[in-house]
């Protein structure tokens, strides 16, 4: 067909022709590479786009995964309904007048999924248009944040500026100030700008010096006043940037000053108690220790001042057996280090030793870190708190066994204490329901034993003022069952009253027995009494003629007699002079006994009285043939009594010595000093007194019947009664076969001062 047509056209058209269609044949070419070009750019492009035809409403074009985005089904149609369904239906309405009419080629729109658009259009042609997807929910977050980072900056800022004291920041390259709040400006003295701009520095200001914990300070004048600063910085790790901030420590160094004053003065308080006391840091080290806790524990005295670790400070104690028996010390000992961090409140603890003492430990935090231990012995107190309630026990027993009902009120008239007596005398009931019940109710159950009548409420107001004023009384109760009650009352230190209680119906009963038989007794004693000296008396008339007439006879004055009648003259005369002394003493006694004897008291020395006596019984001692030795000590001082009694004192005691001596025996006299007393001994070689008779006779007509007279029993009751009278005493000492020593004394004080 080709050579046809060749054959039929000439040849400048056929090449005419050519040239026309190989022109547009390159024109083709073209326009298809550079069509496949954009396309392929446009499908490389960030964001989704699409060509709608406005018309028909179909996509004319779209971009790769354009489908995927709006999420269409596989196989949808391309039309506008896949863009609209990506959208709510208010959405899709406001998107509709935007394609079809907007006048604006921009709208920022989001989907049903939140995720937000801003679509840009471009009018193609007068039907087709681009719109293209530009995802600006991030875009929009970052807004968003920053915004509020801004906002934050903004509300810092403020509050930096709102604080009292200066925050400032810089670079610690060149350590510039890149910023400051408004107390950095007012300390300066400076507008904030005027302080950046000028870059001045609040530490250079000053000069700074370092307190006792080795922080820095500043001195800074603020209002015209003095004050002391520390600085204190962080720096960021991300950037070069340093904030710091100026702390007013001006009251803290104060008291800081003032605390170390107090502690100072605390301390040396401390050094004066009794109680032992250490103090640990925080880092377990003694800090503090006072010379009580020294003294507790002595073999600590050398490592105490090196400020040792609390587990150096057991160890010792251990190896020195001063703390408490254990199984576990390691575990003791990590318990011990654990309260540093766990320890909140005081804790108290004790401590038995080996060595039988005993400690009581309060572990305390310390407000500044660290731990107070402090330690009391109370070794003492335990064993005084133990004998205290032994004692305690030993007396409740006691009292609980007494005859005697005892009840104690306390300051508040209650019933403190009873015993088992008291309930039964006052027939009360068992202890439990009595005891800390008021006076007065007690006395209401006890009414009907003593009340006869009345108004009982004064006559029991009566009776508690009576037992409760505090004034010491006894007295005896006789109750209307016809017991008689014996009451003494005491107060005592506390405030409480004390009631003694004694049953005493049947020794009231025994004693007027006794008394009556006792005025009977004594009746009975003064008409004997009375009868022997009547007797007495009446003897001596007759007994005096019948010893005349025998001197009278013995002397020959009516003519001579022979031996025998003067031997019996001679007994005659004997046995009536006896009888005389019989007599004679008979009277003293009952002159003695009806206290009609008077002493004719002198100042006299006891050497001349003691001579007299000799004097009168020479004839005695002569016919003994017993050896007679005085014995009177040099410069003895003069009493006061009577001559004649004394001297019958000394007749008695040398008469006894002589017949109850064999012959040829020793009789000693002796005077001396003993003390503040004036002492006079008779001391022989006789048959002496059996211990069980020495009181027995001093009695009236008791007699021993050792030696060869058989005394009456007056010459000692004589001697005692005499003595008596001159206010001295008289004292026996022997053995049967060794002697008897009787010592009679006198009181010198008393003589001493009468006779000066």
């Amino acid at each position: 067909m080709v050579s046809t047509l060749m054959t039929l056209l000439p040849l400048e058209a056929w090449a005419l022709t050519v040239f026309v269609l190989t022109t547009l044949l390159l024109y083709l070419g073209y326009y298809s590479l550079r069509t496949r070009l954009l396309k392929s750019i446009l499908e490389q492009a960030p964001y989704p786009w699409a060509i709608v035809n406005k018309s028909s409403g179909r996509i004319v074009l779209k971009a790769r995964g354009f489908s995927k985005m709006v999420q269409a089904p596989i196989g949808a149609r391309a039309s506008q309904s896949l863009i609209w369904g990506y959208f709510d239906a208010e959405e899709q309405l406001k998107l509709r007048n935007w394609v079809l009419l907007g006048a604006k080629n921009k709208i920022d729109i989001k989907t049903q999924r939140g995720v937000c658009f801003r679509l840009s259009k471009r009018i193609l042609t007068t039907h087709l248009i681009s719109i293209w997807f530009h995802d600006i929910t991030n875009d929009l977050y970052t807004a968003e944040v920053l915004d509020a980072a801004h906002s934050r900056v903004k509300d810092l800022e403020s509050v930096l500026d709102s604080l009292p004291f200066p925050v400032w920041a810089h670079n610690t390259s060149d350590g510039k100030l890149t910023y400051i709040n408004s107390a950095y400006g007012k300390f300066s003295g400076e507008e904030k700008e005027v302080v950046l701009k000028k870059q001045i520095h609040l530490a250079k200001q000053s000069k700074q010096r370092t307190n006792d914990l080795g922080i820095k300070l500043y001195p800074l004048v603020v209002d015209g006043s003095r004050q002391l600063f520390s600085f204190h910085s962080t720096r960021h790790q991300a950037t070069s940037l340093v904030t710091s901030y100026a702390h007013d420590v001006t009251k803290e160094e104060d008291l800081s000053h003032e605390l170390k004053r107090t502690m100072t003065t605390t301390y040396e308080l401390l050094d004066t108690l009794s109680t032992g006391l250490v103090i640990y840091g925080p880092d377990t080290r003694l800090q503090y220790f006072n010379h009580a806790y020294v003294k507790m524990f002595e073999p600590l005295r050398h490592m105490l001042p090196g400020h040792p670790t609390l587990s150096e400070v057991l160890d010792e104690l251990r190896r020195h057996r001063l703390l408490p028996e254990m199984t576990d010390f390691q575990d003791y000992k990590r318990r011990m280090l654990g309260q540093f961090t766990s320890l909140t409140t005081p804790y108290h603890d004790l401590r038995y030793l080996p060595n039988g003492q005993i400690f009581r430990v309060i572990t305390a935090p310390h407000p500044l870190g660290g731990l107070i231990y402090m330690f009391e012995n109370i070794t003492e107190r335990i064993s005084l708190e133990n004998q205290y309630n032994t004692l305690i026990a030993v007396q409740k027993a006691t009292i609980d066994n007494l005859f005697e009902g005892i009840a104690v009120f306390s300051s508040d008239n209650r019933l403190k204490l009873c015993n088992p007596a008291f309930r039964h005398i006052w027939n009360l009931n068992e202890e439990q329901s009595v005891l800390g019940r008021p006076v007065a109710q007690l006395m209401d159950e006890a009414k009907a034993l003593f009340f006869k009548g009345g108004d009982w409420a004064l006559f029991r107001e009566r009776m508690i003022d009576n037992i409760t004023n505090r004034i010491p009384k006894s007295g005896i109760i006789h109750r209307l069952d016809g017991r008689v009650v014996d009451f003494a009352y005491a107060p005592l230190p506390d405030g409480a009253n004390m009631v003694r209680y004694i049953d005493i119906t049947d020794t009231t009963q025994v004693e007027m027995a006794l008394r009556e038989r006792n005025e009977a007794l004594e009746a009975s004693d003064r008409i004997k009494s009375k009868f022997v000296a009547n007797v007495s008396y009446e003897l001596r008339s007759p007994l005096n003629t019948v010893i005349g007439f025998s001197e009278i006879l013995l002397q020959s004055y009516f003519g001579n007699i022979n031996e025998k009648q003067g031997e019996y003259i001679k007994g005659i005369l004997d046995a009536s002079k006896q009888l005389l002394s019989l007599i004679n003493g008979i009277l003293d006694l009952a002159s003695i006994e009806a206290g009609r004897t008077v002493l004719q008291k002198s100042t006299l020395h006891v050497t001349e009285v003691l001579d007299r006596s000799i004097d009168i019984m020479q004839n005695e001692i002569r016919e003994s043939g017993h050896q007679l030795t005085l014995e009177y000590a040099t410069q003895l001082p003069p009493i006061e009594g009577d001559s004649w009694q004394l001297q019958q004192v000394f007749c008695n005691l040398l008469s006894n010595a002589l017949k109850f001596t064999l012959p040829q025996g020793q009789i000693t006299i002796r005077a001396f000093t003993e003390g503040a007393q004036l002492a006079v001994e008779v001391q022989d070689t006789g048959f002496g007194i059996d211990e069980k008779d020495h009181d027995r006779i001093f009695e009236r007509f008791e007699r021993s019947h050792a030696g060869k007279y058989g005394g009456v029993g007056l010459g000692l009751s004589l001697v005692k009664n005499f003595m008596t009278l001159h206010e001295g005493t008289v004292h026996v000492n022997s053995q049967v076969g060794s002697g008897t020593t009787v010592t009679c004394r006198f009181p010198l004080s008393a003589h001493l001062k009468v006779a000066s």
